[in-house]
């Protein structure tokens, strides 16, 4: 009876301790103690991955987006059609291969791709051109990148934005598309193009529930006018425009804020209120702008180009990468805890692009 009670006595006592180091191991879960905030990007420590594509005479990126820090994308032009797209897993750069048949990929063809903009990991749109110069859209699906069937196929296009996966927008040489979820349209532009000139769109954005773009003709004689338009009754239409031997009024490139506010780039930063277009800036020529809020905004451009602001200041970032002053800063994105800036370096053959990686 004694070695009966000794051993219920031990049972109970055994549940007793798992139970306790049950709801310790619960406590320390629920309660962790080592989060870090997110480092300060003017003390991020830059370090330095070249892109070169064997045989290739030309790598040159020009646009980054990533769903995080460890699912990158930077896309631009290879001579050979083959390093258009390359993707960044956390460790490493690596081709996208996107040719068919020379990679296994589905893309037939000549392409270069100038933008990209995605809403998730498996939810990514490049644009850019294909044989003649021609609008081409390429859509990423989580397997697999496949060309966008066009309704009809207008010049080159520069530029991709979405508001959500049903309202992407794609713009570029006399050329505006939109998707709503099913399908793809061609809109129409509201722009009086000047005899002997093309208009082309150079950005789009949102602002509230608005459409909005950036764009200019060219008379390929450096002549230049300048367009902010929004989209109403069924087509872009031209809000103010502005010669550019007269100096901007609003620039060239888009980027919105998580808090709305929308920022726009040329040899000046601006800030659009709804209304008005105010210089908060004077930069150089700016390429490309990104961010995460209005406290955290990486300006790159020409001439080694790269600026921080931390919504009180601007500082001179450039000194932390390259130091040749002539170089093309082309692109950059950033999630708020690392960056990503994209370099054509003006000097050597073949030309190969630099991504420069903060954290």
């Amino acid at each position: 009876m004694n070695y009966k009670i000794k051993n219920k006595q031990k049972y109970i006592l055994e549940i007793i301790i798992i139970f306790f180091i049950t709801i310790q191991g619960c406590k320390s879960n629920s309660n962790p103690v080592d989060i870090q905030p997110p480092k300060d990007p003017r003390t991020y420590t830059w370090t330095a991955d070249t892109l070169s594509f064997s045989g290739s005479a030309q790598v040159l990126m020009r646009s980054i987006w990533g769903s995080s820090a460890k699912d990158v994308y930077t896309v631009g032009h290879n001579d050979q059609s083959l390093g258009v797209m390359w993707h960044y897993d956390g460790n490493k750069w690596t081709d996208v291969k996107l040719n068919y048949p020379f990679q296994g990929g589905n893309i037939i063809g000549s392409i270069s791709l100038t933008s990209i903009y995605g809403f998730s990991s498996s939810d990514i749109y490049a644009v850019g051109l294909g044989s003649n110069n021609l609008a081409r859209i390429i859509h990423y699906n989580g397997t697999a990148w496949t060309d966008v069937n066009l309704p009809s196929v207008g010049g080159w296009l520069n530029t991709v934005y979405g508001t959500s996966s049903s309202n992407v927008w794609a713009g570029g040489e006399n050329a505006l598309y939109h998707f709503d979820g099913s399908k793809w349209t061609r809109d129409s532009i509201g722009v009086i193009v000047p005899a002997g000139s093309f208009f082309q769109f150079t950005a789009l954005s949102s602002y509230n529930s608005d459409i909005l773009g950036l764009g200019l003709t060219d008379d390929n004689k450096a002549n230049f006018t300048q367009y902010f338009l929004k989209y109403y009754s069924n087509k872009m239409n031209v809000v103010d425009s502005i010669p550019r031997k007269n100096g901007y009024k609003f620039g060239n490139v888009f980027w919105k804020s998580n808090t709305g506010a929308l920022y726009s780039g040329s040899s000046e930063v601006f800030k659009f209120d709804g209304v008005n277009w105010t210089s908060i800036f004077r930069s150089g020529n700016v390429r490309k702008i990104s961010g995460t809020n209005d406290n955290n905004i990486f300006v790159v451009g020409d001439f080694g180009l790269a600026y921080h602001f931390n919504g009180t200041d601007w500082q001179n970032i450039a000194p932390m990468l390259s130091k040749d002053t002539r170089t093309l800063y082309t692109a950059v994105w950033t999630d708020g805890t690392e960056a990503f800036i994209a370099e054509q370096p003006q000097t050597g053959f073949p030309q190969k692009t630099v991504i420069w990686h903060g954290k």
